[in-house]
Order: C-alpha cells, then structure tokens, then sequence
C-alpha cells in the first residue's frame, strides 16, 4: 500500500508538493492549513523523519523532492482529486481524460498550472504537456489545440521537451515555465516521470 502516513500528515505534505521550491515556518503552515500548531508540529515532525520534508537553520520547512516519490506522487493524486470534483471543473477533467486517452506516447507528463490551481475564476487554463523530444512538439500543440476547440473554455496549452524541462530547471536565478509551475501546479498525469526529470534537472 503506498500511503502508510495518517490523513494530517498527508495534509501537510500536500500543501508542500504544491510549493515545491518554497520554505515556511511551522505557524505560517497551520495557518494556510487551518489546523493547529501542535497538530501540524507532530505531522511535520513525522514527514521529518521520513525525509519528506527537510528544515534549514532558520528553522523553515521545504519539501525533499528526491525523497520516496511515491509517496509523493500520492499526495499530488489527493490534489488532483481534489480539484477536479469540484463541479465546476468537469469540463477540465473530461479535457485530461481526453487528452490522455488520444496520446500515445509511452512516458508524458501532463499538468494544470498558473490561476486554474488557486484562482476561481482563472481568465486562462494553462495546460503543460512534457514529451520527450523536441521534434515531437509541433505535433502535440496541434493534438491540444483541436482536443481544446471541443470545449468552450479557455485553454492555453503549452507542449516543452524533457531536455527543456532539464534546462529550464538548471537556471534557478532565471525566471520560466518550469519555475511558475514549481510553486503552481495539478499533476493530471506522469506524477512519478514529473518528480523524476525534477531531481534530474535540479541539482
């Protein structure tokens, strides 16, 4: 069974696979969780122990995406779900599923990000597909646009390569894609893949 962490625990891991490159202190996370300190204490305490979370001399608190992606992939998943049962995203789900089901890759990533993560009425709907080369892209922004001209949202698809994401990623002082989606982003499909061209491309 790949969860063996209590429901507070993976509550608090979820909100830090949502910012990935991001630090806080134990009060700031209760505060943005709503619980209280001493039960995020004891979920930190134990995503600690298990090297899901690592914790500088500041005593700020940052996820350890080279750690158990499993588990990790776990948490991205109850995201997900939890996102796309809302109503109101139906038409998004039914475009993953879509999206999905016409690629026939054997490995890709497939993600929301931007203000469709956080915002309620997003002005767009970034969608990210990461394939594995470069000449592979023009066909796929295609695939997005006509899967996209099926419903009446509005979608922006984005299509990058492995070695783009790798790149992307190396440049820590430069803004880009791959930083925005970092700190702002719904795993819809490759969680496992996504974590994995993570620890390779940031070193």
């Amino acid at each position: 069974m790949v969860n063996t962490l209590p429901s507070s625990a993976l509550k608090v891991l979820g909100f830090f696979t949502g910012k990935i490159t991001e630090s806080f202190t134990l009060r700031e996370v209760s505060r943005q969780l709503h619980m209280h300190v001493a039960q995020t204490h004891r979920a930190a305490t134990l995503l600690k122990a298990r090297g899901l979370l690592q914790q500088d001399k500041h005593l700020r608190l940052q996820l350890n995406f080279r750690q158990d992606h499993e588990i990790l992939v776990f948490a991205e998943s109850l995201r997900r779900d939890t996102l796309l049962e809302k109503g109101k995203y139906l038409d998004i789900k039914l475009f993953a599923e879509d999206i999905i089901q016409n690629i026939k890759e054997d490995a890709f990533v497939l993600l929301l990000f931007g203000s469709v993560v956080d915002t309620r009425k997003p002005r767009d709907i970034d969608v990210l597909l990461i394939i594995d080369l470069v000449d592979k892209i023009q066909f796929h922004e295609a695939l997005l646009q006509r899967l996209a001209s099926r419903y009446g949202l509005p979608f922006e698809g984005h299509v990058v390569s492995f070695a783009s994401v790798s790149e992307m990623l190396a440049k820590r002082d430069q803004k880009n894609l791959m930083h925005e989606v970092l700190n702002k982003h719904i795993i819809l499909y490759g969680g496992g893949l996504f974590y994995r061209l993570l620890e390779r491309g940031r070193r």
